[in-house]
């Protein structure tokens, strides 16, 4: 399956200003995989050593909010993950 991946400005540096990209996975628990080979040291930006996403980094599939566990809602060739920075302040 080819995945859409879009990613906020804040981590331009590390994906090489390349905001919006693919990944092919052929099964959801493959997401990470995919995602650290095609962006080396991505992933230690948006995951924590246990293997949880970050709490500051929100994550959409195809609209819906999704920490990509491994057992999440399927995820569709042509499917669309969008990474947002949390905000927050007073």
């Amino acid at each position: 399956m080819t995945i859409g991946v879009h990613f906020p400005r804040v981590l331009s540096p590390i994906v090489g200003d390349q905001l919006h990209g693919t990944i092919e996975i052929d099964e959801r628990s493959q997401i990470r995989a995919a995602l650290e080979q095609a962006w080396p040291g991505l992933t230690n930006h948006l995951f924590d050593s246990s293997g949880d996403m970050r709490p500051h980094v929100l994550c959409f599939v195809d609209d819906g909010a999704d920490r990509l566990e491994s057992d999440g809602p399927d995820i569709r060739d042509g499917s669309v993950i969008r990474f947002v920075q949390a905000v927050s302040g007073g």
